[in-house]
């Protein structure tokens, strides 16, 4: 049977409430390395491969593992957190800074409106979330994914409902789920691929060794 793991990376600087240049460049900080080197260790074997995004965060993470398995083949994919901001306005900014922006962003209600350059549409968001998992979908053997939380919340989100049109109601039904989905920093998501689809066999944290429920 095939496994995925959809992987939280760890802590990052805008986590821990720190002021970021860009969303692609941001680290995460010296708890985010604890997480990450715990993360490693709850792999009792080494992955046929590791899919990152090109966000440096998960790179990051990844790295412990990559360290106790050498040789595992590493892919980029498309699966980078959602940057619905533009992040040239909000360049040297904090996660508490933006969130009257945030507010604003999901109380728009708009699948189509994009925020500025380097920004993408939610619309755009749920298709290369799409391409994502029926890609996983083709893959055989053990697959770590690290990627982002609203990424994840997607990803699960997209397992239960699968509406074709994307519109205001389907982008509302989106942030009640992604609310009321809580998913902290290295947590995985266990699937496993059965007869063409994904399903979720578990939720853990392995830096506080307990379950995760939604």
């Amino acid at each position: 049977m095939n496994a995925i793991w959809l992987i939280r990376h760890a802590q990052s600087d805008s986590n821990a409430g720190l002021p970021t240049k860009s969303p692609q460049s941001t680290r995460i900080t010296d708890v985010g390395e604890y997480q990450a080197k715990q993360l490693a260790k709850l792999f009792s074997a080494s992955p046929n491969r590791i899919v990152v995004s090109r966000y440096i965060r998960t790179q990051l993470t990844a790295a412990p593992l990559l360290e106790r398995f050498a040789g595992i083949p590493v892919e980029e994919w498309d699966v980078h957190e959602f940057t619905y901001l533009a992040p040239i306005k909000y360049a040297g900014t904090t996660g508490a800074d933006r969130r009257p922006d945030v507010r604003a962003y999901w109380a728009r209600n708009d699948p189509q409106y994009i925020d500025g350059d380097g920004a993408e549409s939610f619309e755009a968001f749920i298709a290369r979330v799409d391409t994502a998992l029926h890609r996983l979908t083709t893959l055989n053997g053990f697959t770590a994914v690290f990627t982002h939380g609203q990424v994840i919340r997607a990803m699960l989100w997209r397992m239960l409902y699968r509406e074709d049109v994307i519109s205001a109601s389907t982008m509302e039904k989106f942030y009640h789920f992604r609310e009321s989905a809580s998913l902290p920093n290295a947590a995985v998501v266990r699937c496993i691929l059965y007869e063409g689809e994904m399903w979720t066999s578990g939720v853990c944290n392995p830096c506080e060794h307990d379950k995760i429920t939604f």
